[in-house]
């Protein structure tokens, strides 16, 4: 069957139904215009490739500040407020965002009232007033942000290496601004920053350097049409986007380094990076997509699976971090253990007797790049259909890097293998060439540094000569080996439901096909997508769950355990498109399995079939994962008081109101208590009785529904010595919450936990009796939309 088919001189998926053109107006602004019949929402979006590697060294911030000014208010709609109260009056929302090389700006809106939202959203590149008002109130908005990410961990990491690199280089530069540097500075130094604003919109703002995207339920004629009635006046000074040449941050002497790093929370991370020249452009061979994959893997013989059994390791990610126009990042992050930060000699060691194994076993066998290949080509032909607002930004933002051909493929397939350049890469991943950077709260009040803008504690020198030639030359490491083929890799996509129109599919309800003391099933089958990929919700009901806040800590470490030990094997079916979760709550354990039909039902039997194992008196409870659980459920818990304030303020709304909603403070004092035996003993009784509901959806036929709920049930052995008991329904509890009285208004205040953290939140909460009118809770869905 044709995965791909080439419209317009587009490759598109077979599967996709809407159609696409690229064109050239006569400003030489490049556009994308995309008609859905179909959709409800249309959106837009226009990517500007200049960022805040081009802000004048005097004003850090300016690229960013300049993309608030922009929804301040043009010549033709110049009430500052016009273009949001447009959107939000027809069910709309816009936002932008600014990085190293580009600014992205976005909305959507009822497809009905597209042609009005584009002609406001154009005059943003046409006419902005940028009025000495809007301006100097627009500081403090640039401010407040800046503020709100202060305590933001990945933000201060980012900010760090950013600081740390070559001042010479544009990534050095602090992106965000605040009102010292868009400000106070400027004003002590007699710098005009509405002047500078004018000056930026009027050097890089030109439709040469500009994509936009147009998605609408027009024909392609009419939204071409628009384009070029709205669109066609953005200036165009002819200038081609802001290069920086090839050096990267990193030279030699900021190569080799070892950086020590006291987080906000409490983060164990141990991150190997080395700078590489740019691969930008490389996008049909993706020389690193290889190299990730495999020293990402997380199946037996990978890094993690033997950093893991060493109790030194939770988790790991390999690949491209940093993929700019002049540079690139490779990069192994391991989220360590405590002891693992013990052993973080030990634990880069085994990231180069991996890089060691790569170089022996290449060139790699053919099957691990057509298995990748085919796996990418797979993802594209069946992807899901995306909203349209994030495709419109996203199709802006890559329309920069791609050519027309490979605009909706290139960042998907994987067109030609290029076994030198992977040999290229790989070796320049060498101990000379990285930066080691460990980030851990041992380091606190050790550090002898404070980062200038995110006051980031932080230590920084040479990594030891000896260090450097034990990892130049590693011992080999037999427990380290290149993946095996993928057992989940589907070759059957035939659709075996019937098709439906779209309004008969969305109004059909699920059919409930069974029900008895064991169990209840509805179905529903998939005739509108018409996908091979099914949906599985299973919910088990269980009075055993978090009827303390001891059972609730409990049922958390028993659900981290078994994904655990299930990484092996849902990694390998993550790969190939697949993917479970499960979680809790006070009532039944939830289990989610998606992904494509033909072997979903083998990745539930294998999470089951663990589940289930668990739970027998025989089993043996690992001593070292059980550790590694703990520590990671206790670590979320306490990382809890040091997140945003409205994280908090939705947190303390639900605990007052919903019964059995236990405290953090109560779940912390819970945990130090339990040992493995509680846990052993805890899971005996987790499915002692149950009761089981399912729900499937996709792409199953009618009469293969009751057989696979059948197989769930024969894993709880009911009825049988030993096996599971059937949950009487009146044991089933249902969700309590406290009722307020009507037009009653309650208000609960406190401070917030982390008085670092100088922002605050409110949470407004509206309690509304849903069951007296069955319209409305699709009604508060469409409102609070």
């Amino acid at each position: 069957m044709t995965s791909v088919v080439t419209l317009n001189g587009i490759d598109v998926s077979a599967l996709d139904e809407r159609e696409y053109e690229t064109f050239t107006l006569c400003n030489s602004l490049q556009v994308l215009v995309i008609s859905d019949p179909k959709t409800e929402k249309s959106a837009a979006a226009m990517d500007v490739h200049v960022g805040h590697q081009s802000d004048p060294e005097e004003l850090p911030g300016l690229a960013h500040f300049l993309e608030h000014m922009l929804f301040l208010g043009t010549a033709k709609y110049p009430d500052e407020n016009s273009y949001k109260k447009f959107l939000s009056s027809h069910s709309g929302r816009s936002n932008a965002s600014t990085s190293q090389m580009h600014t992205n700006f976005y909305f959507d809106v009822l497809s009905d009232h597209l042609h009005e939202a584009l002609d406001r959203f154009s005059q943003f590149f046409i006419a902005p007033l940028f009025t000495p008002g809007a301006t100097q109130r627009e500081m403090n908005a640039v401010n407040s942000e800046n503020a709100k990410n202060l305590q933001n961990d990945h933000r201060r990491l980012y900010q760090l290496q950013k600081s740390l690199s070559n001042p010479d280089h544009p990534f050095h530069k602090f992106g965000t601004g605040n009102l010292k540097t868009l400000g106070t500075i400027p004003s002590e130094k007699g710098i005009d920053v509405r002047a500078a604003l004018l000056d930026f919109h009027a050097t890089y703002y030109s439709a040469s350097i500009m994509k936009l995207v147009i998605c609408g339920k027009e024909s392609l004629s009419t939204l071409k049409g628009w384009a070029e009635e709205l669109f066609s006046e953005i200036k165009n000074t002819g200038r081609s986007f802001p290069t920086f040449g090839d050096a990267v941050p990193f030279d030699e002497s900021r190569l080799a380094r070892v950086v020590h790093v006291a987080p906000v929370k409490d983060l164990r991370v141990i991150d190997v990076s080395w700078p590489l020249p740019s691969l930008h452009w490389d996008f049909l061979t993706k020389p690193t997509k290889i190299l990730s994959h495999l020293m990402g893997h997380e199946g037996p013989g990978s890094i993690l699976s033997y950093l893991k059994a060493q109790k030194w390791a939770n988790g790991l990610s390999a690949g491209l971090f940093r993929d700019n126009e002049d540079w690139g990042l490779f990069c192994v992050k391991v989220d360590v253990t405590d002891t693992g930060i013990e052993h973080v000699n030990d634990v880069v060691e085994a990231v180069y007797q991996y890089i060691q194994t790569l170089q022996r076993e290449a060139p790699f066998e053919p099957w691990i790049f057509h298995e990748t290949q085919d796996l990418a080509l797979q993802n594209f032909r069946f992807k899901s259909k995306e909203s349209p607002i994030n495709y419109a930004s996203h199709l802006a933002n890559v329309m920069h890097r791609y050519p027309p051909k490979y605009i909706l493929s290139g960042g998907y397939i994987l067109y030609e293998y290029d076994g030198d350049k992977v040999q290229k890469i790989l070796d320049l991943l060498t101990p000379q060439r990285m930066r080691l950077t460990v980030v851990s709260k041992t380091f606190e009040g050790k550090t002898q540094n404070v980062e200038k803008w995110y006051q980031t504690p932080y230590s920084e020198g040479s990594i030891d000569p000896e260090l450097l030639q034990r990892w130049t030359s590693p011992q080999p490491n037999p427990a380290l080996k290149l993946p095996h083929r993928n057992e989940f890799i589907c070759s059957d996509f035939r659709i075996v439901t019937p098709s439906r129109s779209a309004e008969d599919a969305a109004v059909s309800p699920p059919i409930l096909l069974q029900h008895d003391e064991q169990c209840r099933l509805w179905y529903k089958p998939d005739t509108q997508f018409r996908k091979p990929k099914m949906l599985m919700h299973f919910l088990f009901y269980s009075p055993s769950l978090s009827s303390t806040p001891y059972h609730a800590v409990l049922t958390s470490l028993f659900v981290r355990y078994l994904k655990d030990k299930l990484t092996e094997v849902s990694y390998d079916a993550e790969l190939a498109g697949m993917e479970y979760e499960i979680g809790f709550n006070s009532r039944a354990l939830e289990l989610h399995v998606g992904g494509y039909s033909h072997k979903l039902p083998t990745l539930l039997c294998k999470v089951l079939q663990q589940m289930l194992e668990m739970t027998k008196t025989e089993y043996k409870y690992e001593d070292a994962v059980f550790e590694r659980v703990k520590d990671r459920t206790k670590r979320m818990y306490e990382n809890f008081f040091l997140e945003e304030p409205y994280q908090h303020a939705v947190h303390v709304c639900s605990q007052l109101l919903e019964v059995s909603k236990w405290s953090v403070d109560d779940k912390i004092r819970a945990i130090e208590h339990l040992s493995l035996s509680d846990l052993a003993s805890h899971s005996q009784f987790i499915f002692q009785q149950v009761f089981v509901e399912g729900f499937l959806y996709g792409n199953l036929q009618q009469n293969a529904a009751p057989p696979l709920m059948q197989q769930v049930l024969n894993y709880f052995n009911f009825g049988k010595s030993g096996g599971t008991f059937p949950l009487f329904a009146s044991q089933v509890t249902k969700p309590r919450v406290v009722q307020l009285a009507d037009s009653s208004e309650y208000r609960f205040q406190r401070r917030e936990w982390n008085e670092a953290n100088l922002n605050s939140a409110i949470c407004t909460l509206y309690q509304l009796a849903c069951e007296t009118e069955a319209r409305l809770p699709r009604v508060l869905r469409y409102f609070t939309h």
